[in-house]
């Protein structure tokens, strides 16, 4: 099995607001709203809200922001002063189960006790920090503004992020809660193209590891052999850990960000492996991890190669330019490649029978491994038959793999996807030989790229980043 939280039923709401104050609505039920007088201290909502104690209203702390606290680099929230705006009414308990729906993708792992906690809106931090619920509220307020395309919201992200800045400096969280948060408001800041602060809260996770680290314990000999699934601590810990590592690797081959994790870490994520046999088959955070290593780890030995054909004349003298080294580490990131993607398929088929979410994860893992096999491969293709043949059949198995996507997957993808086509481009692009040996039933090349431009553009509507891999598939498309 997976390891996963499945939606617990709807509970009661219990509150418990050390950080903020609260007010009863207003008879009207709302509060009219002018460009005027900018966002509210107070939104208030629908009356049908008023009889739903877990409709909420919530103004912000009346202490100064904390030392952390990002001025201007946050957006203001505008609210729309039409009234006549027809929309669901939200409320805080929708967005954090919004927020709840989207964890794998966003990376982080919760126990039951503490999912429940988040989506009940508790903040007496008997059961889970309250930071975490803040951060549920405020990714959610920005996942309810990408669904229904409005910003007509019944909370300010202006205001939530300052609550978890300040819950976070009031009652400092265990390690791993700690990179969770900084880690999510990382990827929030970034998805809101704000890459410099939003950086700058993965580098602060990243401070919180450096005198941690994945402390990866050699499990006992029972444990090796029977795979015996992990504590709950374990799982969050390691999947914060795992998670940070992928947004490492993300961060600096999407957006060209310099790293802020050492090799060290590289080394102890493959150790999970022999570590941890359990979560490295069975977390789709931690085999993210892993295939965005792969990948990367691909893309290097190709820039080493680039390097050194740059400086010789002939194939001959390239091959003999490379250290060993580079050809030992060749072979045993194929060799990773392939066992990754050997351990992803049968995954992804059980997930496929119960969880949504998991299994487009599980996808993606299995097209970023495809597109560091695609990347490898590509490498001696020019001369070597089998590895261009080898290529050819990994692009198929890629596109075999998104023609399957639906319109609502999109949103629940990577960025890191624009990637892996532009690899797959620029393979058909050098290699004429590889779109000639494309089989009949993946099509004509044309074909093959018309599909990766749909899906490209299909990307770009609903995640950042994604534009540099569309324009590279749009000039080929040119050129053919």
């Amino acid at each position: 099995m997976s390891y996963h939280t499945t939606p617990p039923p709807d509970s009661a709401m219990g509150f418990d607001m050390p950080f903020l104050q609260w007010r009863t609505p207003s008879p009207s039920g709302l509060v009219p709203l002018t460009p005027q007088n900018g966002p509210p201290s107070v939104v208030e909502i629908c009356p049908s809200m008023l009889s739903d104690p877990r409709r909420t209203i919530i103004t912000a702390p009346s202490h100064t922001s904390s030392p952390y606290t990002p001025r201007s680099s946050l957006s203001k929230t505008s609210v729309l002063p039409n009234s006549s705006i027809n929309l669901p009414c939200q409320d805080s308990y929708e967005l954090r189960t919004l927020f709840l729906n989207h964890q794998i993708q966003l990376g982080f792992y919760l126990r039951d006790t503490k999912w429940q906690a988040v989506r009940s809106g508790d903040l007496s931090g008997r059961v889970i920090h309250p930071a975490v619920v803040y951060v549920a509220q405020l990714v959610g307020c920005f996942l309810w503004k990408l669904r229904h395309k409005t910003d007509v919201l019944v909370l300010s992200e202006d205001i939530e992020i300052r609550n978890v800045l300040n819950a976070v400096e009031a009652l400092p969280p265990d390690p791993a809660t700690l990179v969770m948060i900084y880690t999510v408001l990382g990827e929030y800041l970034l998805f809101k193209q704000q890459r410099e602060l939003g950086r700058d809260y993965l580098v602060r996770a990243s401070r919180v590891l450096a005198p941690q680290d994945l402390q990866l314990a050699a499990p006992s000999l029972e444990g090796l052999s029977s795979h015996t699934e992990p504590d709950e601590d374990t799982k969050e810990y390691l999947s914060a850990m795992a998670q940070l590592l992928y947004i490492d690797k993300a961060t600096s081959m999407v957006l060209r960000l310099p790293f802020f994790l050492n090799a060290e870490y590289d080394r102890q994520l493959r150790s999970i492996t022999i570590m941890q046999p359990w979560l490295a088959r069975h977390s789709a955070i931690v085999m993210r991890c892993k295939s965005i290593w792969i990948l990367r780890e691909a893309m290097r030995l190709s820039q080493i190669r680039a390097a050194a054909a740059s400086e010789s004349k002939s194939s001959a003298r390239l091959e003999t330019a490379l250290p060993v080294e580079w050809y030992t580490q060749y072979w045993e990131t194929l060799e990773d490649a392939a066992q990754h993607v050997a351990v992803l398929y049968p995954q992804m088929l059980q997930a496929s029978l119960t969880d949504f979410q998991q299994t487009l994860c599980l996808k993606v893992c299995i097209i970023v491994a495809l597109a560091a096999q695609i990347e490898l491969h590509r490498m001696p293709g020019y001369y070597h038959v089998e590895s261009r043949q080898r290529a050819m059949c990994v692009i198929v198995e890629v596109i075999r793999l998104i023609r399957g996507l639906k319109e609502e997957d999109y949103a629940l993808l990577e960025p890191t996807l624009g990637i892996c086509f532009t690899i797959i481009a620029n393979t058909l692009r050098e290699d004429q030989s590889v779109r000639l040996e494309l089989p009949p039933d993946c099509g004509p090349p044309q074909d093959t790229l018309s599909v990766l431009i749909t899906v490209a553009t299909q990307l770009s509507l609903k995640l950042p980043y994604v534009e540099p891999a569309l324009h590279t598939l749009h000039e080929l498309a040119a050129t053919n």
